[in-house]
């Protein structure tokens, strides 16, 4: 071998083009000396998708958010910046992060109106007034039924004996 040829041996005859996002990752794969099976353990996604990745084979991953996670995991692991990683995926295939849409507004912009805040903060006078409701409404119930024969005096007798006369 001379001096002028250099040695190609097969991991530099086969070194991934760093402009592409697989190759990118690949390179800082090999840097880290980690195997697709370290970041594997470490990601949690299956070799086969990761090799899916390296060989920008898109078709056999997910998309969307899930393709996402797949390649921020994969860089956070590999210790490259995962923006770039994101930006190369969005050039491969597209695949960019949404945008929020500036034209919805969320309820915590709107202003509450003021009386409505003072009628919620002043709810109890409204509670008493259930309250009141409801023992009128039983009273009436209670008549009604008194004045069917649904109960005798020697009921009640039977309850004011039950509650200790103190009824």
């Amino acid at each position: 071998m001379s001096l002028d040829t250099p040695d190609l041996t097969k991991a530099s005859a086969n070194a991934p083009d760093a402009d592409t996002l697989g190759g990118y990752l690949a390179t800082a794969r090999l840097a880290q000396n980690m195997t697709l099976q370290q970041v594997s353990d470490i990601t949690k996604y299956h070799v086969s998708q990761l090799r899916a990745v390296e060989e920008q084979q898109w078709s056999k991953l997910p998309s969307g958010f899930v393709l996402r996670s797949i390649i921020k995991k994969y860089a956070t692991a590999v210790g490259v910046d995962e923006n770039i990683a994101l930006d190369k995926l969005a050039k491969a295939t597209g695949n960019v992060t949404p945008q929020p849409n500036k034209n919805l507004k969320s309820s915590i912009d709107h202003k509450v109106n003021e009386q409505l805040n003072e009628r919620i903060a002043n709810s109890s006078s409204g509670t008493w007034l259930w309250i009141l409701l409801i023992i009128v409404v039983l009273g009436i119930v209670g008549y009604i039924a008194f004045s069917q024969g649904m109960f005798s005096l020697d009921d009640i007798e039977f309850i004011k004996k039950w509650f200790g006369n103190n009824v």
